[in-house]
């Protein structure tokens, strides 16, 4: 990880000042996304750093001209990252914090199974990839999944599948001509 320079006393309080647009950029782009709200806060600080250290207000710029380009592509590079599937094979599952997709079924899975599941686990937010987990490879119904979320109906969980694994199929055309 790069570490810059402290900011001056001027680039700390424009970066003070404009912080609130950081944090408005950050919550709309974590609601949009369905990203962490935190982690998108830490990068959209990150770049309005970046931002104050590059304003010159000499150049004639608005700072939150700059600001808001720099936190917007920042926020969009993190996204990107986000978007490449981490496959099963590459790392271990207790060290990344992923739960093994086989686990509670001793037959396992092989490693093209659990590649798939890791790849839909980066298409879907948190939310959805927990209830069609639960439905297609834990085999619940409707009514159990919305029992375990708190009461959801059956209606809205269904919902959410046909939203899932149409964002999944957006995100992987393999699978639909497979």
């Amino acid at each position: 990880m790069t570490t810059h320079p402290p900011l001056t006393a001027d680039q700390q309080q424009l970066a003070a000042r404009w912080f609130p647009l950081a944090v408005k950029l950050a919550s709309t782009f974590a609601r949009r996304r369905h990203l962490v709200y935190e982690d998108c806060i830490s990068v959209a600080s990150e770049y309005l750093c970046r931002a104050a250290r590059a304003f010159d207000p000499s150049r004639g710029l608005s700072p939150g001209t700059l600001i808001g380009v720099a936190v917007r592509r920042g926020l969009d590079q993190y996204a990107d990252s986000l978007r490449r599937p981490i496959l099963f094979s590459e790392m271990s599952a207790e060290g990344e914090g992923i739960d093994p997709p086989d686990r509670g079924r001793p037959e396992g899975g092989s490693v093209e199974e659990r590649d798939l599941v890791a790849c839909i686990r980066q298409a879907l937010p948190p939310r959805w990839f927990y209830i069609v987990r639960r439905h297609f490879l834990d085999g619940l119904t409707l009514e159990q999944i919305g029992a375990e979320y708190g009461g959801l109906s059956a209606e809205r969980v269904r919902q959410m599948i046909v939203k899932a694994v149409r964002r999944a199929r957006e995100a992987f055309p393999a699978l639909v001509e497979g």
